[in-house]
């Protein structure tokens, strides 16, 4: 995936907030929201998405409603709380990003937000 920088901000709907708690965060989560959009209308076939540090599916929203979705998540407790949130083609994996992922495929893109400062240096 490449980011290609423009001089307008992406549009943002009124009523579709992807993130309530922090105006940065929504800003940056329509950013990538819409640069999957695009990547998903251009492909032939729904794109295979990982969301590495889904917790509790907080970012479904980014995701085109087409691709096929995995979350990872190292809690447990939150893979719990977003099995009632799973749509069709969602699927979950309990993981932790600092060990060898428990995952044999691989994926046309992989998101993963505000994830890195809690990962150890090493």
């Amino acid at each position: 995936m490449q980011l290609n920088l423009v001089a307008q901000k992406p549009e943002l709907l009124p009523g579709k907030a992807l993130c309530t708690f922090r105006t940065s965060k929504a800003y940056l989560w329509g950013i990538v929201r819409d640069r999957l959009k695009a990547v998903q209308v251009v492909s032939s076939k729904p794109l295979d998405v990982l969301d590495a540090a889904c917790h509790a599916l907080i970012t479904r929203e980014m995701f085109p409603d087409e691709c096929n979705y995995y979350g990872l998540d190292v809690a447990l407790s939150r893979l719990d709380k977003a099995r009632g949130l799973l749509r069709s083609n969602d699927r979950l994996y309990w993981a932790d990003l600092s060990r060898p992922l428990p995952v044999e495929q691989s994926f046309d893109v992989v998101v993963s937000c505000n994830t890195f400062s809690h990962l150890p240096f090493s």
